[in-house]
């Protein structure tokens, strides 16, 4: 699940239909946030932030809603570039960060999201039960 070298991964998705949810996860942490895409003039990308999801430690059956502080306009870059998995991968870049501790450059992976409605925190919250 996490990169190599690497403690926490974080994903973010586009759905096609204008939602899509920033996700991170590492063995002491799982937040997602969720919020509404469109692009703008000039490869600018607006983000409207309407959930925080959090799966906390004390209770890992039940995620935790918190309301959404992200609202913003950000310039973006899509372009190839070369990547530390040794090869050329379509990368979307932000000129400003809209979450702040978060990667600022994100590699492509196209799947098919038709059913991804939101993040399913499911294996972790068993996982956690089960140690």
């Amino acid at each position: 699940m996490y990169g190599p070298g690497a403690q926490s991964d974080d994903v973010l998705v586009f759905k096609p239909d204008g939602h899509g949810f920033l996700e991170f996860s590492s063995p002491e942490t799982v937040f997602a946030e969720l919020f509404h895409w469109t692009i703008e003039a000039d490869y600018r990308l607006r983000l409207k932030g309407f959930k925080i999801l959090h799966l906390p430690e004390d209770n890992p059956l039940r995620a935790e809603e918190a309301p959404s502080h992200l609202d913003g306009v950000f310039a973006v870059r899509v372009q190839d570039e070369d990547t530390r998995a040794g090869r050329p991968m379509r990368v979307l870049r932000f000129f400003e960060r809209p979450w702040s501790g978060f990667s600022d450059h994100y590699g492509f992976c196209r799947r098919d999201l038709s059913r991804a409605e939101m993040p399913d925190f499911s294996w972790i919250a068993r996982r956690r039960v089960e140690k």
